[in-house]
C-alpha cells in the first residue's frame, strides 16, 4: 500500500516534485482535508498550496481539536490551525485561518486594502508567535511578494526565545474570501541556522487560490 498523509509517513513518500523547486514536494490539501475547505471558507476548488523540503524527515503532524476549527465551522472568531508540518530537524509549518471582523468591516478585501506589511504586524503578530507579540523587540523584516494571480502576500521573520511558536519564526499572510490566511513556519533556535533557507523557501512558496 502506498504511503499517505497521515499515517507518519515522510512528504517526499507521498506528495508530488514541486516543478519549479528542485528538492521540494508540493502539499494540496484535497476537498475534504480542512476545516477552512470543508465548510467553503476557503473555495475547496482553488485551496493553498506550499512546498515542503523532500529531505528534512518532514510529516503531518496532528491538528488538535481546541485549535483545529473542527467545533466552530462555518465560521469561527478566533484563528483555527488547518494543517501542520514538522520535522525533528527543522521546525514546522502550519495554515491558520482567522476572521477579518477585528480588524475591517470591508467585505472580501485584498490585504493591501487594509495597510501595509508594517502596518499589519501588529494586528497578526499574536496569530504568528501563538502568544504576545512587540513589533519593536520581535519583528526583524517586512515585504511582500505578488503571485502570478494578482494575490499579494506579506512576508515577515520574527524572533524572540520566549514564544510559543518558536525562537524563530518566519509569516507569509494574506486575505482570501473574507479571511486572513498565515503559512508560518518556526524554528529553534539550535535548528535555526541549519533550516532558515529552507523554511524561507517554504513560506515564500505559499500560494492561495490555485486550481488544479
Amino acid at each position: 500500500m502506498p504511503a499517505e498523509a497521515g499515517d507518519g509517513a515522510d512528504v517526499s513518500a507521498y506528495l508530488p516534485d514541486a516543478p519549479d523547486a528542485p528538492g521540494f514536494v508540493t502539499f494540496r490539501p484535497g476537498p475534504a482535508k480542512t476545516p477552512a475547505l470543508r465548510s467553503g471558507v476557503i473555495d475547496p476548488e482553488a485551496p493553498y498550496v506550499f512546498n515542503l523540503p523532500k529531505s528534512g524527515g518532514w510529516k503531518e503532524a496532528k491538528v488538535a481539536n481546541a485549535v483545529s476549527g473542527n467545533y466552530c465551522q462555518p465560521r469561527c472568531d478566533e484563528p483555527t490551525t488547518e494543517v501542520i508540518f514538522s520535522s525533528a530537524r527543522q521546525g514546522k509549518v502550519a495554515v491558520i485561518i482567522s476572521p477579518l471582523t477585528k480588524v475591517t468591516r470591508l467585505v472580501n478585501p485584498q490585504v493591501t486594502a487594509i495597510g501595509t506589511p508594517e502596518e499589519l504586524v501588529n494586528s497578526f503578530g499574536p496569530a504568528i508567535t501563538g502568544d504576545s507579540f512587540d513589533a519593536a523587540d520581535d519583528l526583524v523584516s517586512a515585504g511582500q511578494q505578488t503571485d502570478a494571480n494578482g494575490q499579494t502576500y506579506y512576508l515577515y521573520e520574527l524572533a524572540g526565545f520566549d514564544h510559543i511558536a518558536g525562537a524563530h519564526l518566519l509569516a507569509s499572510l494574506t486575505f482570501k474570501g473574507g479571511v486572513s490566511v498565515l503559512c508560518v513556519a518556526s524554528a529553534s533556535e539550535k535548528n535555526w541556522d541549519a533550516a532558515q533557507a529552507d523554511l524561507k523557501a517554504m513560506v515564500k512558496s505559499f500560494r492561495i487560490g490555485i486550481k488544479a
